[in-house]
């Protein structure tokens, strides 16, 4: 009797496990997360653990064996027979290929923060990641952080979390590298570190890294006309920086403007310069008698809209004192005796604007004491 109870028991219980397989298992199948790179024997085995979970969460106590049956209507079908006791049970289930974006997505969702570099790196074509500035991360952890225990529901959802992180860690990434270089440039312009000669080229990397126009067409660079037989004012610009340098040292806001004027004004003496050696190579002094050469830099010191103050280490206000007698005294001579302070100009080797500057100021100081 116990034996006919016991297998009626079996018999009752295979029942409900076939029951609940059918139930939980329903057409058109499970999918295969390994789609069609898998081969049958991990297919096989897949199917089997699915199964074995079913049975350990709701069964009532069957064992079962999967094997790979045929292709049903473009699904694989899988033959599950169970066996309790002396009682034995056969179903069939059925299972279809994830696509690419479902395995791609299953991948991202299954990974945890060691296996996430892979997972985004193998799926990134199919989720539509673009990997260029993930790549140049130097500290990719946060990004795979962030991916990971969030079960995305689409490739759009993982795209758009992947893209935020990215971001959030480039900005990160570049808020340090942008620290360290202003920390460089403050280190770098003191009395210890400064280097005349070499300033442009010991800051180029930190200053380009600051957001500074230093590029091959920048106005910085037009400041270097020696590959035309001219003369370079990288360093000036450098040395202005150093002796224009805040008490508690530039922060990036400030080091920006003080470079951009301070190449506007080196660009001025440039320019006053190319005006005197323009006359000389024509041997005429018409494009002089206006002495713009002189008032660029005269009106370039007085505008008080600058943020810096002072032109190679000397304040505004003593160039102005420089240039103003110049202007005042040229305007004073007689026609012909501008004509001979400018001819005497030419006839002088010069080779920088404060040079020009100098000579004309001291030509005019002997006009005026000869009274001639």
């Amino acid at each position: 009797m116990k034996i006919k109870e016991s297998a009626g028991a079996d018999q009752a219980a295979i029942d409900l496990d076939l029951e609940m397989i059918d139930l939980y298992h329903p057409t058109p199948g499970f999918k295969i997360p390994f789609g069609q790179q898998g081969s049958q024997e991990s297919r096989v085995a897949y199917m089997q653990l699915y199964v074995n979970n079913l049975l350990g969460d709701y069964g009532k106590g069957s064992t079962a064996v999967v094997s790979y049956k045929d292709v049903f209507n473009g699904m694989d079908r899988y033959e599950v027979v169970l066996t309790l006791g002396s009682e034995t049970r056969t179903t069939m289930v059925v299972s279809y290929d994830l696509s690419a974006e479902e395995t791609a997505l299953a991948a991202i969702n299954e990974a945890d923060v060691g296996d996430m570099g892979t997972a985004i790196t193998t799926n990134a074509e199919v989720l539509g990641l673009t990997l260029t500035d993930y790549t140049a991360l130097t500290d990719k952890a946060p990004v795979h952080t962030a991916l990971v225990d969030k079960s995305f529901a689409d490739k759009a959802a993982v795209k758009s979390a992947f893209d935020t992180a990215v971001e959030a860690q480039k900005s990160a990434e570049a808020g340090q590298l942008k620290a360290e270089a202003l920390a460089n440039v403050n280190a770098y312009f003191t009395s210890e570190n400064y280097k005349y000669a070499e300033a442009p080229g010991a800051l180029d990397e930190d200053l380009a890294t600051l957001g500074l126009d230093i590029g091959p067409d920048s106005a910085y660079a037009a400041l270097d006309e020696r590959d035309e037989g001219g003369k370079e004012r990288l360093t000036a610009v450098m040395y202005d920086l150093m002796h224009n340098k805040p008490e508690g040292g530039y922060d990036q806001g400030t080091l920006i403007t003080y470079f951009n004027e301070i190449v506007v004004t080196r660009s001025l003496t440039q320019e006053s310069m190319n005006m005197v050696l323009a006359a000389k190579d024509a041997n005429s002094i018409e494009t002089l008698k206006d002495l713009d050469f002189v008032n660029i830099l005269l009106n370039r010191f007085k505008d008080e809209t600058l943020s810096y103050t002072k032109h190679s280490n000397k304040p505004f206000s003593t160039k102005v004192d420089e240039l103003q007698p110049i202007v005042d005294k040229y305007g004073e001579l007689e026609a012909t005796q501008q004509v001979a302070v400018l001819e005497e100009l030419l006839g002088k080797i010069v080779n920088r604007s404060q040079d020009t500057i100098d000579e004309f100021a001291a030509i005019l100081d002997a006009v005026e004491s000869t009274g001639e």
